[in-house]
């Protein structure tokens, strides 16, 4: 039986109101967040991103990164000591200015949260390391037993027809005792930036599809770890999710605790959000995602259980 025990004097944003925000929203606005969800726009965003970067574009992201105060940029200034090549790899400003629709002060506010976050995630002992097996993640036993308990806590499918990344997430039943919110954050950044390696990541974002959380009691919920997981997608790293698909019935935990997540959310994630009721792979279909490219778990003929990991992502 399910512990349905929860505290709801957490703050939430109902359904209620992300119609009344969505409905006063401006039609590009509508349009946009349209587009995103069904691909509509995968084309010409890969035109938009994948255009050269100019001299005078970088200059103007330096001299955004100058106006904000250094008590606010910790960990990038630690990281032009530490590890400066990185900041031109792993960081390099032309993703942050692509993410942003090449607006300096927006991409120089993501490059200081990206790295005041990726020292909290991974302390100072290891932010500063490539973000691979054999960097960052090198040793960490912990991080690799995640790995075998859950292979398809995150996993990639097939790109969908528009040429988007399409990552699934099938959330276990992880005692959260035994696997807290910062070994999962550490697997989420692994697993974004092993995606970000794809150029059509860059140009054309990321889908998400996400199964049925099977959660038997409330308490497994970390209200925190999807704060933290929210800030690093919303304000952090450089890619942009441009639709995710949630399975989940009425009556489901995840129905019911959504509300407390999307409070998180800005606009722009909220409603790019689309909730499904049903586990029919055909429902994915006018949204560029075919029935072959779903997972088994929610009625597709994919098996996405494959060793990821190990599947060209081991590094």
């Amino acid at each position: 039986m399910m512990n349905f025990s929860l505290s709801y004097t957490a703050p939430v944003f109902t359904e209620e109101d992300e119609e009344r925000e969505f409905a006063d929203l401006e039609t590009n606005e509508k349009q946009s967040f349209i587009n995103n969800l069904y691909g509509q726009n995968a084309e010409e965003l890969a035109v938009a991103n994948g255009r050269e970067i100019t001299q005078q574009e970088l200059d103007d992201f330096q001299k955004a990164i100058e106006r904000i105060p250094v008590s606010d940029q910790t960990g990038y200034q630690m990281a032009m000591i530490r590890c400066p090549e990185l900041l031109n790899t792993e960081t390099d400003p032309k993703l942050f200015l692509r993410c942003e629709e090449y607006s300096a002060e927006k991409a120089a506010q993501r490059m200081v949260h990206y790295w005041n976050m990726r020292v909290k995630i991974f302390g100072d002992d290891r932010a500063f390391l490539p973000l691979t097996l054999s960097g960052a993640l090198e040793d960490d036993e912990e991080l690799f037993q995640m790995f075998r308990d859950f292979p398809r806590f995150r996993t990639f499918l097939p790109d969908d027809d528009h040429g988007r990344t399409v990552a699934y997430t099938e959330a276990p039943h992880i005692d959260y005792n035994n696997y807290g919110r910062i070994l999962k954050m550490k697997y989420i950044w692994y697993f974004v930036h092993v995606a970000m390696k794809k150029q059509s990541t860059i140009l054309k974002g990321l889908v998400f599809i996400v199964a049925p959380a099977r959660y038997k009691e409330f308490k497994l919920f970390d209200r925190l770890f999807y704060k933290m997981l929210i800030e690093s997608v919303n304000e952090c790293l450089p890619v942009k999710v441009r639709s995710v698909h949630l399975f989940a019935n009425s009556n489901s935990i995840t129905k019911l605790l959504l509300p407390m997540i999307k409070y998180f959310m800005n606009k722009e994630t909220r409603h790019i959000h689309k909730v499904h009721e049903r586990l029919d792979p055909e429902i994915l279909v006018p949204y560029g995602i075919q029935p072959e490219n779903v997972p088994r778990f929610i009625g597709g003929t994919f098996d996405a259980y494959p060793n990821w990991q190990w599947n060209g992502h081991a590094e």
